[in-house]
């Protein structure tokens, strides 16, 4: 009985001890749910958190996309109102440009009919001139052929020994001389200082006659021309008769006398240049003018003494064409007009805010008033700036009557204006500013690598919480275990001790599927050929977007064609521009490109490339030829370097791609760079060149 009670006492406390465990653990999972419904409804609210914040970001990237559409909107009209004055102003240069050529084309078409007129006129003044002198029949207007004539008949006569005839037709303006230094008796009592023209006249027929002799000629017999001469001149033409006395004496005050005292005047020879002529025949018509003028004031009764003549076909307000300065040519430096443009277009920027802030002052009565107070009458006399006597602001307050400021500031008039002021206050209107304020002005910051650490790292540990999250609801199933060789007993436990080799080829099989999806990922990430092109093209291009470098490097011998191949298709591939200047002494090497591309090929040339390197068939020939070849060849390989001569930065390209070319001379290559623009590459490594050549 007492173990009948013992035991059921025992089942009893059992039990109880059951309901016990089974309440706690009811209560542990109610706890459970409670938390695990207490996370999901924090889910939610950061959900709907996330989602409100992601509808403003979208709304306000919204509002961001029209503004800058209104902007783009804007510039548009703004650059068609540009165009369109541009056009205007070309139309209108255009228009100019047709005038002035016509007016140019009007002027020489008339400056070509006045010269012709005017030679026509010289033409026939110098017709009348010829026949009046014929007509006269005076010995100065003999043409040159006769007056020649008649010297070299004179010479002859001289130089036979004979006296001229005095009949002869010399030029009583050209030639009196001759006429008074005819042949006479020698005389052989000439005073001192005198003019013994006969012994003269001796002297020079003797040694006529020696050089005769000498060549074997006769003496010539008298021209038919100069007997013509003698019978056909006409009495008034007929030259005086000769001085009876063969001596001429020079005075000491320099007066040419003969032998009886009388002086002898001589008549020099007048110039027959063409200068001349026309220089005094314009004389003589200015003169012959200016006569004729005052004849005309003199018969008009207008002239008066000492005054000149009035042209009265002059107009003293016509400006002459020859007076009108010459304006240089002004050059505007570069961004000039863009500079004005931009100020331009700021004038027009503050226009608009000014029309919107007197829109907003007409609505107020702000405006209104404000002109209305403004609008003082001027007194006569008065100038645009005036200082009032009472500001309109104070007219309101001081005491009435009162004009002037020293009348307010009385004791009584202040009193009374005291009155005026109130607590109340006279608040502006305010308006919306013309930017953003609320928008918060982030400027970009450059983290440092330690920091893009912490960043990656905060963000991966993020994707990964969220990750558990999912699974932890349901929502995504939990990854399969990633079992691997080493950890396969780790991992399967009794598994793989039951079937092993079941268990490694499953494993070997989850390893091979990893690695064919870790391949297809990296290949599927794997740019193309025409990506990779496109995507290099663009690294250079954005190395040439802010500046571009050149350097000119020096190579005494180019001749080699795989060097050759070797510097023109690396410059090619990196994207450079330049030439190659093949010369029989050296070759000069220009490039002009990016920063990146430039280091590349400075390394190429510099370092890479051995240039003392021996050529193809050296060998060979070192081993058949003599020792004075070998030596040449080491000492070209040793000479056989590449110098850079240059490096800057240059304002744009002179060159639209890289191509070699072979030179003749030194000229030939400098012109060639002469027509891009840049001599001074050839300049600077010739003369280098040379130097190092005499150090040599």
């Amino acid at each position: 009985e007492s173990k009948g009670t013992m035991s059921a006492s025992k089942r009893a406390a059992d039990g109880e001890g059951e309901r016990h465990e089974k309440r706690r653990r009811e209560d542990k999972d109610e706890r459970e749910k409670h938390g695990r419904d207490e996370e999901r409804s924090e889910r939610r609210r950061d959900d709907r958190e996330r989602r409100r914040d992601d509808d403003r970001d979208r709304h306000d990237r919204d509002r961001e996309r029209e503004r800058d559409k209104e902007r783009r909107h804007r510039g548009d009209d703004e650059r068609h109102e540009s165009r369109d004055r541009h056009h205007d102003r070309e139309r209108e240069r255009d228009r100019e440009r047709d005038r002035s050529g016509k007016r140019e084309r009007e002027e020489t078409d008339s400056s070509k009919r006045t010269r012709h007129e005017d030679d026509r006129k010289r033409e026939e003044r110098k017709d009348e001139k010829k026949d009046a002198r014929q007509a006269s029949g005076n010995p100065s207007a003999l043409s040159k052929e006769e007056a020649a004539e008649r010297g070299r008949l004179l010479m002859e006569q001289i130089a036979s020994g004979s006296k001229p005839s005095s009949t002869t037709a010399t030029p009583s303006s050209a030639k009196p001389a001759a006429a008074a230094a005819a042949p006479a008796p020698a005389t052989s009592g000439a005073a001192p200082g005198g003019l013994n023209i006969a012994a003269m006249q001796a002297s020079f027929a003797a040694r006529l006659d020696a050089l005769r002799n000498k060549v074997g000629m006769s003496a010539p017999p008298p021209s038919a021309a100069a007997a013509a001469a003698t019978t056909t001149t006409p009495a008034s033409s007929v030259a005086p008769a000769p001085l009876k006395s063969g001596k001429l004496i020079l005075t000491s005050d320099g007066r040419l006398v003969d032998s009886s005292g009388k002086e002898v005047k001589l008549d020099h020879p007048t110039s027959e240049l063409k200068v001349n002529m026309r220089a005094k025949e314009k004389k003589g018509a200015v003169d012959a003018f200016k006569k004729k003028l005052a004849s005309k004031d003199g018969k008009d009764g207008t002239a008066s003494v000492g005054v000149a003549p009035v042209n009265p076909y002059f107009d003293p307000t016509l400006k002459s064409s020859a007076d009108r300065e010459r304006r240089p040519l002004q050059f505007r430096e570069e961004g000039y007009y863009q500079e004005m443009a931009e100020r331009k277009r700021a004038k027009q920027r503050l226009e608009a805010l000014q029309a919107e802030i007197s829109a907003a002052a007409k609505k107020t009565g702000i405006s209104s008033a404000t002109k209305l107070a403004l609008a003082v009458p001027r007194l006569e006399g008065e100038s645009d700036i005036r200082v009032p006597d009472v500001e309109w602001w104070d007219k309101e307050i001081i005491a009435p009557g009162c004009t002037t400021y020293d009348a307010a500031l009385a004791e009584e008039a202040m009193a009374e204006s005291l009155k005026a002021v109130t607590h109340l206050v006279q608040h502006p209107i305010p308006f919306e500013p013309p930017i953003d304020g609320n928008r918060a002005v982030v400027l970009p910051v450059r983290l440092t690598e330690k920091e893009r650490k912490k960043i990656r790292l905060q963000r991966r540990k993020e994707d990964e919480r969220e990750k558990q999250e999912k699974i932890r609801l349901g929502l995504m199933d939990a990854p399969a275990p990633k079992v691997k060789i080493a950890n396969l007993m780790r991992v399967l436990g009794t598994e793989a001790v039951q079937d092993p080799t079941k268990v490694e080829a499953v494993v070997r099989a989850q390893m091979a599927l990893r690695q064919e999806r870790h391949e297809s990922a990296n290949e599927a990430r794997k740019l193309t050929p025409a990506q990779r092109q496109a995507k290099r093209l663009q690294k250079f291009k954005k190395d040439t977007k802010f500046e571009i470098q050149a350097c000119v490097f020096r190579i005494n011998d180019l001749r080699d064609k795989r060097k050759c191949f070797k510097v023109e298709a690396n410059a090619t591939q990196l994207m450079l521009t330049g030439v190659g200047l093949l010369h029989r002494d050296l070759a000069v090497v220009v490039v002009e490109g990016g920063a990146r591309s430039l280091k590349l090929y400075k390394k190429l040339m510099l370092r890479r490339i051995r240039w003392h390197e021996e050529k193809e068939g050296d060998d060979e020939a070192a081993s058949d030829g003599d020792d004075d070849a070998a030596a040449a060849a080491e000492e070209e390989k040793r000479q056989n370097h590449c110098v850079l001569v240059w490096e800057g930065t240059v304002q744009e390209r002179a060159f639209d791609k890289f191509e070699m070319k072979p030179v003749r001379s030194e000229m030939a290559a400098r012109e060639l760079l002469q027509e891009r623009g840049v001599p001074q590459y050839w300049d600077l490594a010739f003369s280098q060149a040379i130097l190092e050549s005499a150090e040599d």
